[in-house]
């Protein structure tokens, strides 16, 4: 099942980059926990998708770029390049490029991802899976 959990999760952020939400969003189970570094925790796909449409407000045009997706069981540790553009400030409407590299760690049951949690770095997503680099 732990190779069906990895294309589960490349599904998804296919979905999301093309601008399906709500395609993205069915990989998640209805219940699910989704923990992010700067919008603390949602709970739900509702909270879910307002967390991201809030985000998208300030980083427009988010992509999510796989560049390792890693089968760990019933987890999938993922490291991704994002990028979008966002404000300079509230005081500018200048745009910038915004690029940075993130890791998630997705817990999934029955094909669902029950739990997201996202981290600043490789080495701290294997941790919380309880794998080594």
């Amino acid at each position: 099942m732990s190779q069906e959990n990895v294309e589960v999760i490349r599904r998804g952020l296919q979905a999301f980059n093309q601008g399906d939400l709500d395609r993205a969003l069915s990989m998640y189970d209805p219940r699910v926990e989704v923990r992010t570094l700067l919008s603390g925790t949602a709970h739900g796909r509702d909270q879910v998708r307002a967390a991201i449409l809030e985000r998208e407000k300030e980083v427009g045009g988010v992509q999510y770029i796989p560049e390792d997706l890693i089968d760990a069981g019933d987890m999938v540790v993922g490291v991704v390049n994002a990028s979008g553009r966002g404000r300079l400030s509230g005081i500018s409407e200048k745009e910038f490029p915004a690029a940075q590299q993130f890791a998630f760690v997705w817990t999934l049951r029955g094909g669902l991802v029950i739990r997201q949690e996202m981290f600043s770095s490789r080495a701290e997503a294997l941790e919380a899976a309880g794998l080594e680099e």
